[in-house]
């Protein structure tokens, strides 16, 4: 599972100031990092939850197009086709 970091920074579409707009805070409690201040302007703080479904959407669409560049590469292979490539 990804850092919080890199999720927050896929919800925002941007990496933002962690001193002065976003505050991650871990309170040794072993429930792990979280957001304690949420000061981005351009959308709402968003909940853990929230979070971790933008990420596993993400990793989903990750898997997609792998699984598909996997088979065109599968494909181009096996059929000689290698026009279009360079290293063919």
């Amino acid at each position: 599972m990804a850092e919080i970091h890199d999720k927050i920074e896929k919800y925002l579409d941007r990496t933002p100031d962690w001193v002065e707009e976003v505050i991650i805070f871990d309170d040794l409690d072993d429930k792990g990092l979280y957001i304690k201040e949420w000061r981005a302007t351009d959308k709402p703080k968003p909940t853990q939850e929230e979070l971790d479904a933008l990420w596993l959407i993400l990793v989903a669409k990750m898997e997609s197009v792998l699984v598909v560049n996997e088979n065109i590469i599968n494909f181009t292979y096996s059929n000689n086709f290698c026009c279009c490539f360079n290293w063919c």
